[in-house]
């Protein structure tokens, strides 16, 4: 079995992709059986007045399928699409992909034949813990993208594209 791997993954329709690297052990494996894919959110942390009720607020979902390895020549079409999806036009503004790159890359593919989602979300406690006096209730977690860090690398003149300010989590 391989090792849980964060990746990004993209959803067109009733299939998932998700890309790495070509020398990836999780990715070759992926290929050879039926997997599944959990994408969570942590939503808050919930306290409770015993230790046993604390829990958290959360969106998941678990996908189902048996992955397919992309034929090389459908491999820069995704990664374009996966470009676009974080930052509109982004594939457009950068330097043409090398082949080498190309090569270099394993892009998956899943059609989804089953989901399971679940969430939590409200505070917990139980009534016979009541007229405890400690202080319950959520911390709420958000996610959210900062101010852009440039690199001083940059060429002079280069301006962050407009569309990268959009961006966003979750």
């Amino acid at each position: 079995m391989a090792a849980p791997t964060p990746t990004l993954q993209r959803r067109d329709g009733n299939r998932i992709f998700w890309h790495g690297s070509a020398a990836s052990r999780m990715l070759e494996s992926a290929v050879t059986q039926d997997a599944c894919i959990t994408v969570s959110l942590l939503d808050g942390l919930v306290m409770a007045r015993s230790a046993s009720n604390y829990t958290i607020n959360y969106r998941s979902v678990m996908l189902f399928g048996r992955p397919e390895k992309l034929p090389t020549h459908e491999v820069q079409a995704q990664l374009r699409n996966f470009m676009n999806k974080i930052i509109p036009g982004q594939w457009d503004r950068l330097r043409p992909v090398k082949d080498k790159e190309l090569k270099a890359t394993t892009v998956l593919s899943m059609p989804i034949t089953e989901a399971s989602a679940k969430l939590r979300s409200g505070h917990t406690d139980d009534e016979d813990d009541a007229d405890f006096p400690a202080w319950t209730g959520i911390i709420p977690i958000h996610y959210e993208t900062g101010a852009p860090i440039p690199n001083p690398g940059n060429l002079p003149g280069v301006e962050m594209p407009p569309e990268a300010l959009r961006f966003k989590i979750g």
